[in-house]
């Protein structure tokens, strides 16, 4: 009461004074679009990933269609085969069951689907059309042949364009044998994913008269 030492308080004010406190922290809101045991299956699966190693899986233009919307601008349509492909490919370091690991790689560089230039580096002729046609054999996608800038390489070369290909770049290394000082990284390319440098290692032994 007045008389008492007591304030009267608008109700406005007893509204506020009611409402006031910590602010409301905003809730977190997750909408997905698969049952609730494939969400937990996962969570648990991804608990067991070691999270310092990933593999990446680049969807790009060689893996979808590009297109453009009036409303949404550039889109890239994926090709879901290629993109299971290259799903799979992650797991073709254990071989299924009766698959061979010869085929099993053979996969995983089909699924990547990198595209690659082989240049002859020496002064052999058709050093670069056999390394293509074997290369080719074994599942690469050579797009283009020709020679180097100069033909003293001694050992081979890999050029990566980009980082898309890291399991064709891999297996192209082990194939040729090349040190990791000589494959080296350029900015991408729209037309090559790969370039393979291939030297005098390569060349077919020289026979004494």
């Amino acid at each position: 009461m007045p008389g008492m030492g007591a304030r009267a308080t608008r109700p406005s004010q007893a509204k506020a004074a009611a409402t006031k406190g910590p602010a409301a922290k905003p809730m977190l809101q997750l909408k997905v679009y698969m049952p609730v045991e494939k969400v937990i299956t996962l969570a648990r699966i991804v608990g067991e990933v070691d999270l310092t190693n990933p593999t990446r899986i680049v969807v790009d233009n060689t893996m979808g269609q590009e297109t453009t919307d009036p409303t949404l601008g550039f889109l890239l349509i994926p090709d879901m085969a290629k993109v299971r492909a290259a799903t799979a490919a992650v797991f073709a370091d254990a071989p299924e069951e009766g698959l061979s690991a010869e085929e099993a790689a053979r996969q995983a560089v089909q699924a990547e689907a990198a595209r690659v230039v082989v240049l002859n580096g020496t002064q052999e002729e058709g050093l670069a059309s056999k390394t293509a046609a074997a290369l080719s054999d074994a599942g690469y996608d050579v797009v283009a042949i020709g020679n180097a800038e100069r033909a003293d390489y001694a050992q081979t070369w890999l050029i990566s364009h980009g980082d898309t290909k890291p399991k064709s770049r891999e297996a192209l290394a082990r194939r040729f044998g090349i040190i990791p000082e000589h494959v080296v990284s350029d900015p991408p390319s729209d037309n090559v994913d790969l370039t393979l440098i291939v030297g005098q290692d390569q060349a077919a032994p020289q026979v004494a008269p």
